[in-house]
């Protein structure tokens, strides 16, 4: 698959960021994808969502945004949660 390297390297940057900031969740993920990246967005979340499971990001939701730029793929943001009992909307 084309997408294996990419997500396997933006799930491992963002379980850096989590660890870095001592978060015990991964809200969000912010991705763009350029017009030229060849990269479908679903198929790309989908790709995220598989490559998490079993980790921090596993309930994170994963934003993918289509731009038209020229630009490939871009990580934009990632939304951590640090305090336990905030993490989850029970």
């Amino acid at each position: 698959m084309h997408e294996s390297n990419l997500v396997k390297g933006i799930i491992r940057h963002v379980l850096e960021l989590a660890d870095e900031n001592n978060a015990n969740t991964v809200l969000a993920v912010h991705i763009r994808v350029g017009a030229l990246a060849q990269v479908d967005p679903d198929h790309l979340r989908e790709h995220m969502q598989q490559a998490a499971r079993g980790t921090l990001a596993e309930a994170a939701e994963f934003v993918i945004e289509q731009t038209d730029d020229l630009q490939g793929v871009t990580l934009e943001t990632v939304e951590l949660c640090t305090d336990e009992s905030a993490c989850h909307d029970d």
